[in-house]
């Protein structure tokens, strides 16, 4: 194992060509960008750019898109949307969010229902015997009417309250609980539910939806229940659905934003003289040669090619050779 040799580079030109240069740099996959102001010193009239990164909130949105989705964004080819604005890309990915929003609202109120239902349904189920209606039973004008469970060691206090205005009803019977329901006279009401409190007694409430009797309440809610199910079913196969139609597109966004955001975070390192720019780093001497070629086509961009001593600012990275030996 050995330690990689480096090579210290400058790379100037004109500030137009600044942008080319970075998607060059982050491209290659060789470059060690550094800060040019340590190599170039401060007393040469330049100066770095300290601005907010304008992809940053797009990117921030993705980012939010992509864990409400479940999804992954991945990298894309996003050459066709290259000359698009962030102002219209951040207004295409938040309109996608509201619409994913929605239907994650409509799965969400589907399932709140078939949870309702199904606590419904486990409450009426321990009321099997009550053959009154249950909506005569809400309407009642001068009797109020409670449905729970009663400890059994307290059921067998009931007869201790003679006396008082109630009367209760057992439907089923389990462990140690009575399930039934208890009736009192509104004018009373306040007393008998201390009453029933000081028993323990855990009240239930009754939807006020249901109909009919214990047996044709459980046979509408399982009804329910099962439109319900299907209902929650639809609404998720409709979020994959667009989820799946989406994600490339929003890919091609991502893979866009996420280059011009590290792009533009790497000209914070640059210097700035006027109409000129410097960029300093290091690349693997073995590299230096392709490295260079990569400017050809860009006339008014030098590359200078130094010992990564050269500078006493600047400590080249250090980058690990492995042999054969060494390799696995």
């Amino acid at each position: 194992m050995s330690i990689e040799k480096m090579e210290l580079v400058n790379i100037a030109g004109l500030t137009g060509d600044l942008n080319a240069v970075l998607v060059k740099l982050s491209d290659c996959g060789c470059f060690h960008m550094e800060s040019a102001a340590s190599y170039l010193g401060k007393d040469k009239g330049y100066k770095s750019i300290k601005e907010d990164n304008p992809y940053t909130p797009v990117l921030k949105q993705l980012g939010e898109l992509s864990a409400r989705a479940h999804i992954k964004l991945e990298s894309a080819d996003c050459s066709d949307i290259a000359n698009t604005s962030l102002d219209r890309l951040n207004k295409r990915v938040l309109s996608v969010r509201r619409k994913l929003d929605k239907l994650i609202e409509e799965k969400n109120e589907a399932k709140d229902k078939l949870n309702t239902y199904k606590i419904a349904l486990e409450q009426v189920n321990h009321l099997k015997g009550l053959d009154a209606d249950f909506q005569q039973l809400f309407n009642c004008k001068f009797v109020k009417v409670r449905f729970g469970r009663l400890p059994s060691d307290s059921f067998d206090k009931l007869p201790y309250y003679d006396d008082k205005p109630f009367y209760f009803v057992d439907f089923t019977k389990e462990k140690d609980y009575y399930w039934g329901a208890y009736f009192t006279p509104n004018s009373s009401a306040e007393e008998i539910d201390e009453i029933f409190e000081d028993l323990y007694f855990e009240r239930m409430k009754i939807p006020g939806f249901i109909h009919g009797n214990s047996d044709a309440a459980a046979e509408e809610l399982g009804s329910l229940i099962e439109s319900t199910g299907k209902e929650a079913e639809e609404a998720e196969a409709n979020i994959n659905a667009f989820v799946e139609k989406e994600k490339p597109g929003l890919d091609k966004i991502f893979s866009h934003v996420k280059a011009g955001h590290d792009n533009f975070d790497l000209r914070s390192m640059a210097y700035f003289s006027k109409d000129k720019f410097h960029v300093v780093g290091f690349v693997p001497k073995k590299e230096a040669e392709g490295f260079m070629k990569l400017f050809d086509d860009m006339e008014n961009v030098s590359v200078l090619m130094q010992p990564a001593s050269a500078n006493g600012k600047l400590s080249p990275p250090i980058k690990l050779k492995n042999n054969k030996f060494t390799q696995p």
